[in-house]
């Protein structure tokens, strides 16, 4: 999973230089992860502010009401960001409650659903949780970013451009989730630069 968010990238990067001189966007450390927690958030009370990778809790024991709340984090400046969530389909639908942005397109409420969420003006937070889905697990399973649509970020360019983020899941009644501050899932800043500067050369 961690390898193929690096597969993505590169996959990315090929296609940009092959398109012309667009390289993506601001974000290219972006992450998308799913914090899980006790049922009982709102957007008033229990959404949590992220400002570091070791607040995402990724690995909760219980079954039955489960509440995750999608977060992108390692940000730059962002206008809109588009994602779609996976869990056992045996789950069933997701109660989804939007808490940021300005307007959301899509729908959250079954696996592998698109939604983009997006800002009337740039933003420039570290981190961004969403909002949250109400979920009933009744057997164990993994949660998170889906594995057919790639989440992404478009940065505040005046024509945005976007960037992939990469996943990192969590498990949910006995399965471990990702570390959200593993060093394979992050992409290395240093290599990065190297890459984007052969093409902009």
């Amino acid at each position: 999973m961690r390898q193929m968010c690096r597969v993505v990238i590169a996959i990315a990067l090929v296609t940009a230089a092959l398109r012309g001189p667009a390289l993506g966007g601001h974000n290219y450390l972006a992450k998308l992860a799913v914090h899980v927690k006790a049922h009982g958030t709102s957007c008033a009370d229990g959404l949590p502010t992220f400002t570091t990778c070791s607040q995402v809790n990724t690995t909760y024991f219980p079954l039955g009401d489960v509440d995750i709340i999608p977060v992108f984090f390692d940000l730059n400046e962002y206008t809109e960001v588009g994602l779609a969530l996976m869990w056992p389909a045996e789950w069933g639908s997701m109660a989804w409650t939007r808490c940021k942005g300005d307007i959301q397109t899509g729908t959250l409420a079954h696996p592998h659903d698109f939604a983009r969420i997006g800002w009337s003006t740039c933003q420039t937070t570290w981190s961004v949780a969403l909002g949250y889905g109400w979920l009933q697990a009744t057997s164990p399973g993994l949660v998170g970013p889906s594995n057919l649509i790639y989440p992404r970020v478009a940065d505040c360019q005046p024509t945005p451009e976007e960037d992939f983020a990469c996943k990192v899941l969590a498990g949910v009644g006995g399965y471990i989730g990702d570390d959200a501050c593993g060093t394979d899932s992050d992409i290395d800043r240093s290599t990065w630069g190297a890459i984007k500067s052969i093409f902009s050369e």
